[in-house]
């Protein structure tokens, strides 16, 4: 095989059949048929390129969803204290409504009136 005559060649060759995406077949076949040792290198070069191209996609989707699960995280919490804050508006209105005279504090029979006069409470 005219690509695998020198170490030179042979790089060239392996640099255009996995980056290029030259077919194996058309390389491989004719060499293994030739030297039957090679097929060992071969099998060994396509699987570390597969698995290592593999193990690349997977990194980026694990790290996409990684980002989408923080971003939801923090999306949530976001909403969680929107929410508390607004019950806490709603909480101190209807303390100031039960506080009847103005002192700043609720008093049992404003606590009890508030129970029988407010729905809110």
């Amino acid at each position: 095989a005219r690509g695998f005559d020198s170490v030179k060649g042979s790089m060239l060759t392996l640099f255009q059949t996995i980056v290029a995406g030259d077919s194996w077949g058309m390389i491989g076949v004719p060499l293994i048929e030739q030297h039957p040792g090679t097929a060992l290198i071969l099998v060994t070069v396509v699987l570390s390129v597969s698995l290592g191209m593999m193990n690349l996609i997977l990194a980026v989707i694990v790290e996409s969803a990684s980002e989408a699960r923080d971003h939801d995280a923090e999306q949530r919490l976001k909403s969680s204290e929107k929410d508390q804050l607004k019950m806490k508006k709603e909480l101190l209105h209807i303390c100031s409504e039960m506080d009847k005279d103005s002192s700043g504090t609720v008093s049992l029979s404003e606590m009890i009136d508030a129970w029988e006069e407010n729905p809110d409470f």
